[in-house]
């Protein structure tokens, strides 16, 4: 529950620019995740880490998929992740 915590405050984050504005201020990480705690949301710094790997498998698929594009290959896969089904 607290990984899906962190990922509503990652959306508030990208939609709500005073609130985002409030938490980036703040220097330490410690100091964003009690802010977002004062907020309401409810995680700790390790469900932040969760959600980071989850972003950079997806990145590294996301590059994946690029090369697989560029090379014809697109595999179901990439098209369920990442919506491409190869044609650019």
């Amino acid at each position: 529950m607290s990984v899906e915590q962190a990922k509503a405050f990652i959306e508030r984050m990208k939609v709500d620019k005073v609130f985002s504005d409030r938490i980036n201020v703040l220097e330490d990480a410690g100091a964003k995740i009690e802010a977002a705690n004062n907020e309401g949301f409810d995680f700790i710094h390790e469900d932040m880490e969760v959600i980071a790997e989850e972003f950079a498998n997806a990145a590294w698929v996301s590059e994946q998929s690029r090369a697989e594009n560029m090379s014809g290959k697109s595999s179901g896969l990439t098209y369920f992740i990442t919506g491409c089904k190869g044609c650019c």
